[in-house]
């Protein structure tokens, strides 16, 4: 690494390798969900759709805002902080937080499969 005098300050490159063990798999499908609320008067909704012609698996983790396992209740489901979510195929599905209650606020992970998308909204 060369650093180059610019009129800002100081530019370089720096490249960095990644040893990974032989056999390790990284998984690159997790999306992130940066914001969802529910209670107070809020309500998101997550909506997955399975593009494929076969049946897949989704998992979705709901997270505090401080990076917990956050439980969260979802209508016709119940509660919960984590869900592994059969997807038929060509499918859709809807999981809905409740409106009621205290105002609760954090982050989703998803691991979707390749075909799967997924989309939220924050009423």
């Amino acid at each position: 690494m060369t650093p180059v005098q610019t009129t800002d300050g100081y530019s370089a490159t720096l490249n960095v390798g990644v040893n990974l063990a032989a056999g390790t798999v990284v998984d690159t499908s997790a999306m992130i969900l940066p914001q969802f609320a529910f209670g107070g008067g809020w309500q998101t909704s997550l909506l997955l759709a399975n593009r494929n012609s076969a049946a897949v698996s989704a998992q979705i983790n709901f997270l505090s805002t401080n990076g917990q396992a956050l439980t969260v209740p979802i209508s016709g489901v119940g509660a919960g902080s984590s869900s592994l979510l059969p997807l038929a195929p060509r499918s859709t599905m809807a999981l809905e937080t409740v409106s009621t209650g205290n105002l609760e606020a954090g982050w989703i992970e998803a691991s979707l499969p390749a075909g799967v998308m997924s989309y939220a909204l924050y009423r």
